[in-house]
Formats: structure tokens, sequence, C-alpha cells
């Protein structure tokens, strides 16, 4: 999906970091994964919305609300289900 994105679409509307993408709670974060988790949260803190897209291959996470609720951003969740 992030491929897709980078790939698809508009760098003014998306801003797709780069690194490896690791979650926290798995153990399997390197220093340089640890660090993008906090630069993610710190960016969908400053972002004007943040979005969520689910479905049923997706691990339906709670981080994105948590960065946009860090910085009072509008949080909308969409389902593919």
């Amino acid at each position: 999906l992030v491929n897709e994105i980078r790939e698809n679409v508009k760098p003014d509307y998306v801003h797709v970091i780069p690194g490896k993408a690791a979650h926290v709670v798995s153990g399997g974060a390197d220093a340089e994964a640890t660090m993008r988790i906090f630069v993610d949260l710190y960016i969908m803190s400053n972002a004007q919305k943040v979005y969520s897209l689910v479905d049923k291959n997706v691990y339906h996470s709670g981080f994105s609300r948590l960065g946009a609720a860090i910085g009072d951003v509008l949080f909308i969740r969409t389902s593919f289900l």
C-alpha cells in the first residue's frame, strides 16, 4: 500500500516517510525503526487531518488516532470491510 501511495498520490497531499516500518509492540524495531515511530507520531500531530484506512488485511491499529489526538487533529477512519 505504501509503495502504491508513493507512486500515485500527489506529493503535496500525502507524504510517505522513507525508512523501515516496524511495530513497537512486536519487539522487532531497531534504533532507526524506533525513531521513525516517533517521527510518524510527530508528523501526524502536526497534520491538518489524519486518515486511517482499514480493511480485512490491515491490522486495526490505534496508532494514527494517537498521533491525531496528540495534536488535536481531525481523525477520519475509513473502512473497506
